[in-house]
């Protein structure tokens, strides 16, 4: 993330705390982080998915911890808050920023093609959303007792660099609407 010769020094910009997924994000950030002794969260604070108050905090941040190098935000659309801050401070060659989100092309992918986000882990929506259509489907159809079926649905994450992403690797509303 950070590579060698940095300072190791990471912060955390998540959503709302009680929200269970942002919840489950940075419990996922620091059981992995956890594996690398020579990285450190020197902050970590909730935005509400909320751009500007990201830009907020992550200028704070920056300013309080001049050798950060890399941030970690829990959800695309607020992160472009904390991207606007490290371009504004002109840290884009220091800072990197690793974002999550849901696959959408403006704020996922774009920012990793601009180089905003250093990477991006998607959260396939589209596939969540197709697999929630099949399980009503064949729930109206099968009429189980309530509890008699546990069943659960998985969907892959990815991990996408400005290496990696490609013209289908984001969807669109448009697209979407296309068919595609």
């Amino acid at each position: 993330m950070c590579g060698k010769g940095t300072s190791g020094k990471v912060a955390v910009v998540q959503g709302p705390v009680t929200a269970p997924p942002n919840q489950l994000g940075v419990a996922g950030v620091e059981d992995a982080l956890s594996e690398y002794p020579d990285i450190e969260i020197v902050s970590n604070q909730a935005a509400d998915w909320d751009a500007s108050k990201a830009r907020s905090i992550a200028s704070t941040i920056l300013k309080q911890h001049g050798d950060l190098c890399a941030f970690i935000g829990l959800w695309d659309n607020m992160d472009v808050g904390i991207a606007a801050a490290i371009r504004e401070a002109g840290l884009t060659e220091q800072v990197k920023l690793i974002s999550t989100g849901g696959g959408n092309q403006q704020f996922g992918c774009t920012n990793l093609e601009s180089g905003a986000f250093a990477s991006y882990v998607k959260v396939d929506t589209r596939d969540q959303a197709n697999q929630l259509a099949e399980t009503i489907q064949i729930l109206l159809q099968t009429r189980p007792e309530p509890g008699s079926q546990p069943f659960g649905l998985y969907t892959e994450n990815k991990i996408l660099t400005p290496d990696t992403v490609g013209p289908a690797s984001c969807w669109t509303l448009d697209g979407i609407k296309a068919g595609d």
